[in-house]
């Protein structure tokens, strides 16, 4: 139910995921940076729903593939500065989640997978960093990578196997080659409106409507941009 898009260029870094949701039950959600609290007896589509987030001071952009609310870390790396710890916070979260070690019957069917990506710039490297991230309770998966001269991008979600089907490989290989510096970020956003039109065509858990943050080397501050 979910597109997450993490971007890494030479100077500039942008995530970027679709806002549509699914929910039953009684939850608390953000919507637009409001949280609401909602009672559903059948399933029902949220739009809005937030799913990316930053720490304290807006240096590391954290993105979910997956219930934001069903995940501890969440909350706390949005109360911390260091980078180091964010990430700390993460990688604790995915292991203490797994459940290799004590097994029940239920662990053995429970496949749900949780995924997202932390980007973030590492001064000491002069470089742009994304982790990403995929555990449930029977596996776990960690990669890290850098920004080069040629801008790239990783993704995540339930609309990940559609990208290609949405946009063609070649064509987006193509316009990301066309991004050399965050003058070329406009590019990029179209690229993305590309993907996220012809994605929600094909699935429908995910939407059209995308928002995204980027930072840039100079000001390694993630901020959100408006299309």
């Amino acid at each position: 139910m979910t597109l997450i898009i993490s971007v890494l260029a030479k100077d500039f870094a942008l995530i970027a995921s679709d806002k549509l949701a699914k929910a039953t039950g009684s939850q608390n959600l953000i919507i637009d940076s409001i949280k609401v609290s909602i009672i559903a007896a059948k399933e029902i589509t949220i739009n809005g729903f937030k799913k990316i987030y930053l720490n304290k001071n807006a240096t590391v952009a954290v993105a979910i593939a997956g219930d934001a609310h069903a995940h501890s870390y969440i909350n706390k790396t949005s109360n911390i500065e260091d980078i180091d710890l964010v990430l700390s916070e993460i990688m604790t979260h995915t292991q203490n989640f797994n459940t290799i070690i004590n097994r029940d019957i239920n662990t053995l069917t429970d496949l749900t997978s949780n995924s997202g990506f932390a980007v973030f710039y590492d001064n000491s490297l002069s470089t742009f960093l994304s982790l990403y991230y995929d555990f449930s309770k029977i596996s776990s998966t960690v990669k890290l990578w850098k920004s080069s001269d040629a801008a790239g991008f990783c993704y995540s979600g339930s609309g990940s196997p559609h990208i290609f089907q949405a946009k063609p490989e070649k064509e987006i290989n193509a316009a990301l080659a066309q991004v050399k510096d965050f003058s070329d970020v406009n590019k990029m956003i179209s690229l993305l409106s590309d993907i996220y039109n012809g994605v929600s065509i094909l699935n429908h858990s995910v939407s059209k409507d995308f928002e995204f943050f980027v930072a840039t080397k100079e000001n390694p501050f993630f901020h959100k941009l408006i299309a």
